[in-house]
């Protein structure tokens, strides 16, 4: 504890130690993300009530033509590792990426956009020393086929590859409260609620 409380009074009061040299590779990573939602009023904008879908395959086509594939997480993201130092990032050069959905069978794409372009350009000192002017844009699905409505074009379907062993999220079975039915009459197992609550 003596150690910390020496070394914390020896800095700037109410600040962080000054980084010397900006212009340093940070050698760092984070992740650069496709996100997919169920666009639950099929207007192709991620809002109010559009919930994140699961297990929705998003791959990233790198410059140099290799292809690499995710599934998105519970909360939607299908993440990709993004550092100029980590050799097994996936993005980590400066280039034109190529970001695709594959939308499961039942389902169409609400936002037009199953294959988007984004440029990573370097920029030491960020966190991954690259970053993107212009990310991934989500990806919303609705239940259904194009011919039901909504803007679903550009439907790609799911190689062969993948639907092995694959599942899909379906959308989530409806929620049903717990009650229980006593006939008129009938004793409660539970005593009344005295003093609590209402």
């Amino acid at each position: 504890m003596w150690r910390w409380w020496r070394w914390r009074s020896s800095q700037p009061k109410g600040d962080y130690p000054q980084r010397a040299d900006w212009s340093a590779p940070y050698n760092g990573g984070v992740h650069l993300s496709g996100y997919v939602f169920r666009d639950r009023n099929r207007n192709g904008v991620f809002d109010v009530g559009d919930l994140p879908m699961a297990l929705v395959v998003v791959t990233v086509t790198t410059p140099d033509g290799k292809t690499f594939t995710e599934r998105s997480n519970d909360a939607g993201f299908a993440n990709f590792e993004m550092s100029r130092s980590e050799r097994n990032a996936v993005l980590r050069k400066p280039g034109e990426y190529v970001f695709s959905v594959h939308v499961p069978p039942g389902w169409v794409l609400t936002t037009g956009n199953a294959s988007q372009r984004t440029t990573l350009e370097e920029l030491p000192g960020a966190p991954a020393d690259l970053v993107s002017r212009n990310p991934p844009r989500p990806f919303g699905l609705a239940r259904g086929s194009s011919s039901e409505g909504g803007s679903g074009s550009a439907v790609t379907p799911v190689p062969s590859s993948l639907r092995r062993g694959s599942r899909f999220q379906r959308g989530a079975p409806a929620a049903r409260p717990w009650t229980s039915r006593l006939p008129r009459g009938a004793p409660s197992k539970f005593p009344p609620n005295r003093g609590r609550g209402s």
